[in-house]
């Protein structure tokens, strides 16, 4: 199940059963919709399209040598797109933060936005990348770490 989805074109995707889960508030919500456009602000698109167009053009010319070697950018894509992926998902949560303290929040909201998602099972996607709920929960636990904040186990049932 995805959550949030971030495209380009400045395209930001919010699941309706997100936004209906206990807890779904407004600021929340608002910090979610802030990690998107902060993938936006920072051209996280525009970075993966620049890394695929030169490994392409790569394989490409090195297609004129080896023979079949062009084709080896549709393994190679991928692979660099996910390799990409930690990098831009940890600056997009510090500028979310951030964001967040312009607009008069603490940057808690993101975080407990992060624990929503990973609590309900819901996962980010970025372009071809799917972040799972597992690793929403981790960042979550990072950025409290980071912001001296409790830790609190974000898989914790409601009751609890």
């Amino acid at each position: 199940r995805i959550g949030l989805t971030t495209l380009g074109q400045n395209h930001i995707f919010i699941s309706e059963a997100l936004l209906q889960e206990p807890g779904a508030t407004d600021p929340i919500v608002l910090a979610i919709i802030t990690h998107g456009v902060a993938h936006l602000r920072l051209h996280h698109h525009m970075q993966r399209g620049a890394l695929s167009l030169v490994q392409k053009a790569a394989f490409k010319a090195g297609g004129a040598f080896v023979p079949g070697l062009s084709h080896g950018s549709k393994i190679a894509d991928p692979i660099v797109e996910a390799s990409a992926s930690p990098g831009q998902e940890s600056a997009a949560d510090k500028k979310t933060m951030v964001y967040l303290k312009r607009m008069g929040f603490t940057g808690e909201e993101w975080i407990q936005a992060l624990e929503l998602m990973a609590q309900h099972g819901y996962a980010e996607r970025m372009a071809r990348i799917i972040i799972k709920a597992d690793d929403l929960a981790h960042r979550a636990s990072g950025l409290r770490r980071s912001a001296h904040l409790p830790v609190v186990s974000s898989l914790q049932d409601d009751e609890n």
